[in-house]
């Protein structure tokens, strides 16, 4: 048992990174997006669970009900010659915004030194009561990008929010979110 929201967790995502690894992405009650890299171990290693947590209080202005990861993808630093995994997430709640975050761990890195988050985007929403956000993936699987041809089939990847209603999203720039 740990726990990294003071109340309840609203979502959550997993992102698997090794056998023993896993990212947890969590929104909760408390306005909180927490990140935990959560290390299991074979029961026969006689070593216990370990997790280790970075919180963002107050990421957004209201519960975080839904957060999804959008994108991940393994980042090679060179010249000290260490592989680092690179997390995409957005994150909306009952706030009406959608935020992006980007998230870096390095699983090498002992307690929460391995693992950084940044504030990458926000735009509001006009769904109330959000729930569930989704990606339509597009050709690269990757984020959201504006299309190249207007009018022509999806090219792109679309964020999907859900609440009372749905929300569909674009990016139009590496700043900025666009129904």
């Amino acid at each position: 048992r740990y726990q990294i929201h003071s109340n309840s967790i609203k979502g959550m995502e997993l992102v698997p990174i090794s056998n023993i690894a896993t990212v947890v992405v969590t929104g909760g009650d408390d306005n909180s997006l927490s990140v935990s890299l959560l290390l299991t171990y074979p029961s026969n290693t006689g070593k216990t669970a370990q997790v280790s947590t970075v919180s963002i209080p107050d990421a957004h202005a209201a519960a975080v009900s839904a957060v999804k990861v959008l994108n991940q993808q393994i980042s090679c630093d060179i010249p000290s010659n260490t592989e680092s995994i690179e997390i995409t997430v957005a994150s909306s709640g009952n706030d009406h915004r959608v935020k992006i975050w980007s998230i870096t761990v390095d699983p090498t890195k002992p307690g929460t030194q391995g693992i950084t988050v940044g504030f990458l985007l926000d735009a509001y929403s006009s769904v109330a009561d959000i729930s569930s956000v989704g990606l339509i993936h597009g050709p690269e699987k990757g984020l959201p990008m504006k299309s190249q041809a207007h009018g022509s089939e999806i090219k792109q990847s679309r964020l999907v929010v859900c609440g009372v209603g749905m929300e569909m999203f674009a990016a139009e720039s590496d700043r900025a979110l666009s129904a």
